[in-house]
């Protein structure tokens, strides 16, 4: 019974989805096409499409390193570029990167980001300040 209900319940949840989609974007996301997507997904688990994705960024990272070299010259190689990214994810909040940067040099930075633990990270980040 529960099972029914439940089958019910995804196969009217696929249909409100897509009378608000096609509401919203227009045609092509019909429940045809729905389903469809979502037995794509149950063929190919999320894995594969996110070690594509990854695939992709690294291509995206090296041409970006190539041009940006090609332009302003040494400094934006993958790894440095890679390098970059972390630091922006850890101190995305550009006040703070600012203030920071005025004490910690950019090798505290790159050795800051290989400490995953944000608590060890602030930790000797603190450390790093007070012996700077």
């Amino acid at each position: 019974q529960h099972g029914k209900e439940r089958a019910d319940y995804g196969a009217y949840l696929v249909r409100t989805l897509a009378i608000n989609l096609e509401v919203e974007y227009g045609s092509g996301f019909g429940v045809r096409q729905l389903e469809r997507a979502k037995q794509f997904y149950r063929t190919y688990p999320i894995a594969s499409t996110v070690r594509t994705q990854l695939n992709c960024g690294k291509k995206i990272i090296a041409t970006l390193s190539q041009r940006l070299t090609a332009h302003y010259g040494k400094g934006y190689t993958y790894s440095a570029l890679t390098r970059m990214m972390k630091v922006a994810r850890f101190y995305g909040d550009r006040e703070m990167f600012a203030m920071l940067s005025q004490t910690l040099s950019w090798s505290h930075f790159l050795e800051l980001i290989t400490i995953e633990d944000e608590t060890k990270r602030l930790f000797y980040q603190q450390m790093s300040i007070g012996n700077h």
